[in-house]
């Protein structure tokens, strides 16, 4: 059995989350490459240094997906689906690997805690390259959520 490929997403988060739940729901089933979710909105060294440190094979941008050739490529743990980056406090960011069964538990733990029934909307305040703006994803995947993106909600409906 050859290793799971990991594919890194740089994708605004409210444009294309259509694309990203689409890439999460094959990382979850298995019928995709684990997923790197990665804010769009770190400068570009940043990016090239976090790409650097945990080698995905692509990556995904709003101009297509390119193949990279990593230097150290990544060795996912069996059953990893999500690879969440690390601040890098040491130096270094790192990989925390997540696997599918734990998100879904998670997703399905929280769903059933606040009594979500089905085709509930979620609301994503935080990015999907951090593990409770992913959540919100695998829980609308989970609840058969439909997606509607908007950047900020208009002012009359805020009380």
């Amino acid at each position: 059995m050859s290793p799971r490929p990991l594919h890194a997403v740089l994708l605004p988060a409210v444009a294309q989350a259509g694309r990203l739940l689409e890439v999460l729901a094959a990382a979850l089933d298995g019928t995709g490459p684990a997923v790197l979710p990665v804010d769009p909105r770190l400068p570009p060294g940043k990016v090239a240094a976090l790409l650097r440190a945990l080698g995905p094979d692509t990556l995904e941008t709003e101009a297509g997906t390119e193949r990279l050739a990593p230097a150290d490529p990544a060795a996912l743990a069996p059953g990893t689906a999500v690879v969440i980056a690390t601040s890098g406090s040491t130096g270094e960011p790192k990989g925390a690997e997540l696997s599918a069964a734990a998100l879904r538990h998670s997703a399905g733990a929280s769903l059933a805690r606040l009594g979500a029934g089905p085709g509930q909307r979620w609301l994503s305040c935080l990015p999907p390259s951090h593990i409770s703006g992913l959540q919100v994803f695998v829980r609308s995947l989970l609840a058969g959520a439909r997606r509607r993106g908007r950047r900020r909600p208009d002012r009359k409906s805020v009380v």
